[in-house]
């Protein structure tokens, strides 16, 4: 009989190759998946075959009073189901237990945004000056032009960049690729960026074969990385509690109120699903207002 660190090694390799999940994606499925075994295992569970429903259930409730934030439980969940439903289709175990458990309802936070003029002033925060100051600066101004990922953004490869055309070739965590336009603003920061770095490049190889942004070793700078230079900025700026993800849903909701359709911005951001973009429209935002006051025939009925 195979060991449970041997199924799970199946598994992850399976997972890994039938569905394009990015490798943080795969790190948490499996982060998940070795709780669940090492408190089963605590409890005398050794066999993946004996799990059973009730086994599954305590352990969520073993969660929650750790307070596990109810996201991390709902992922947890989704990892068990993943990895049971596995098991079951290779004949390691007879039936899924995770059958009838249900994820915790996770509400729709609102998220959090900055507005156009504390992003103008966070984004004249790099000094061009210095030794990083050009590429920090091609960073955010290209981030916040495109709304991508922090992910997608420290993956991207020269060719991926088209500065005469002004667009971004960006390969989404399930392997689809969007044509993304940046703006001016951008445009003339990557260039000065990608001068420098022309300057500076010794290697034999183009630099249309090296990633776009490097750190000061020369490698690919992470996410981790970005995140840094970000708080770096956004304390000079006196902005607070900012993060990767607060530049990218302030750039939506910056084109909503600047008058995109929903259908664009959903296409630009990645998002599976339009309505993923409701959450950056304000009810009481005044273009809103005055769209509806200028369209609806009733609407001066109101005044």
């Amino acid at each position: 009989m195979e060991s449970s660190a041997e199924l799970i090694g199946k598994y992850m390799e399976y997972v890994s190759q039938e569905r394009l999940l990015t490798a943080n994606s795969l790190e948490a499925y499996k982060r998940d998946i070795d709780a669940c075994f090492v408190f089963l295992y605590a409890a005398g569970i050794t066999d993946w075959q004996k799990v059973q429903r009730y086994h599954l259930v305590k352990y969520i409730q073993h969660l929650k009073e750790q307070k596990r934030k109810p996201a991390t439980i709902a992922r947890t969940v989704v990892s068990l189901r993943s990895f049971f439903q596995y098991l079951a289709e290779q004949g390691f175990c007879t039936a899924n237990p995770t059958a009838g458990i249900e994820a915790p309802k996770l509400s729709a936070a609102a998220p959090h945004l900055i507005s156009i003029e504390q992003t103008a002033h966070l984004l004249s925060m790099p000094d061009l000056l210095s030794r990083h100051g050009l590429r920090d600066k091609a960073m955010l101004e290209l981030l916040y032009a495109t709304g991508i990922r922090v992910s997608e953004l420290c993956d991207l490869d020269w060719k991926d960049v088209q500065l005469e055309l002004g667009y971004i070739a960006c390969t989404g965590s399930r392997g689809n690729v969007r044509i993304i336009p940046f703006g001016n603003e951008a445009s003339i920061a990557v260039r000065l960026y990608k001068e420098h770095r022309n300057k500076m490049n010794e290697a034999s190889q183009t630099i249309e074969e090296t990633p776009v942004f490097v750190n000061h070793l020369g490698s690919r700078i992470t996410r981790q990385g970005f995140w840094k230079i970000l708080k770096l900025y956004a304390v000079k700026a006196g902005i607070e509690n900012i993060t990767p993800q607060t530049l990218r849903h302030s750039a939506a909701a910056h084109m909503l109120q600047g008058g995109a359709d929903i259908y664009t911005v959903s296409e630009l951001m990645g998002h599976a699903d339009v309505a993923a973009v409701m959450k950056y429209i304000k009810p009481s935002n005044k273009r809103t207002m005055d769209i509806y006051a200028n369209s609806h025939p009733r609407a001066k009925a109101l005044e």
